[in-house]
């Protein structure tokens, strides 16, 4: 096998690739168990399936993570007492009860899902409508979600308001905040939820997925989320990671775990401002991972970006 290799390439995305990421898929009718086989189909289709690494791999990283961690306090209170709670094993919910997971934008098929894979561990777990803005500043919560029909709530996704779905559960944001490296200086740019809570920027660590069955299950989330497959006029498929938004942590991480498992011809993007997307070759081992998602969009994905 010749080496793989990875080249940066700061010119625009080609603009194929992005309209084949606008095709969506769209099946109206599904019955509320099919998340389930869904659920049966990753654990048996993945080696020791992680479903942390996955959950890492759909969490939104818009110029960064942000998480909150503490409650109506002024950000000079807050930032030692941050790491104080960490040393001590402390975690405190946000003044409305909700502790932010991430978003899913309006993907209520991926986070039930989710929601899914860790409803059962995580009884604090809840989604909801939010009228969302820079990721974690929000105006109101919103009808908590049940089934994938459920329709968006009109007094929080008004028509000049970006519309999200948030995944909320205190014990599983302290979880996966153990995976991410979050900037606590004062000169930051700092986010303050509508109770107060002030959210930080976290940065993925990539030391934190090292088995091979934590790399293939992170990979799985992020395809699921972010890819396609571009067919030129000859047949040839090429493979992409797409983020419309400017991940600081989560590309990289998903460029050097591709290279880990053999994967050749490893193109970064960069669009400004925002956009940034991977162009690769898969091996055998991730091409089994990318036939994977097909079968997960039969079972119960709906209107998503079709491979």
């Amino acid at each position: 096998m010749r080496k793989s290799k990875i080249l940066i390439i700061g010119v625009m995305v080609p603009f194929v690739i992005i309209e084949m990421m606008a095709s969506e898929k769209k099946i109206t009718r599904r019955k509320k168990e099919d998340v389930e086989i869904a659920k049966e189909l990753l654990l048996n289709s993945i080696a020791n399936f992680d479903r942390v690494c996955f959950l890492l791999g759909t969490i939104d990283d818009n110029n960064g993570h942000y998480q909150t961690f503490t409650s109506n306090k002024t950000l000079e209170e807050v930032v030692d007492e941050v790491k104080w709670m960490f040393n001590n094993d402390i975690f405190i919910s946000d003044t409305m009860s909700y502790q932010r997971v991430t978003n899913f934008d309006n993907q209520r098929d991926i986070a039930l899902l989710v929601k899914e894979l860790f409803k059962s561990d995580y009884q604090d777990m809840s989604l909801r409508w939010t009228n969302c803005d820079n990721g974690i500043r929000y105006h109101s919560y919103g009808s908590e979600i049940f089934d994938i029909n459920d329709v968006p709530d009109s007094t929080i996704c008004k028509k000049d308001k970006t519309c999200c779905i948030t995944l909320f559960s205190a014990s599983l944001a302290k979880l996966t905040a153990n995976y991410y490296a979050f900037d606590y200086e004062k000169n930051q740019s700092i986010i303050i939820s509508t109770g107060g809570d002030i959210g930080y920027k976290g940065f993925l660590k990539k030391e934190k997925i090292e088995t091979t069955a934590q790399k293939a299950s992170f990979l799985t989330g992020v395809f699921l989320r972010y890819g396609c497959i571009q067919t030129d006029d000859y047949g040839e498929d090429t493979f992409v990671i797409l983020f419309r938004k400017k991940p600081l942590s989560t590309a990289q991480v998903c460029t050097a775990l591709l290279q880990e498992l053999g994967c050749e011809d490893i193109v970064f993007f960069e669009s400004p401002p925002l956009t940034q997307s991977i162009v690769f070759k898969p091996s055998a081992d991730v091409m089994r991972l990318i036939y994977l998602i097909p079968k997960l969009r039969e079972t119960a994905l709906w209107n998503l970006i079709a491979y």
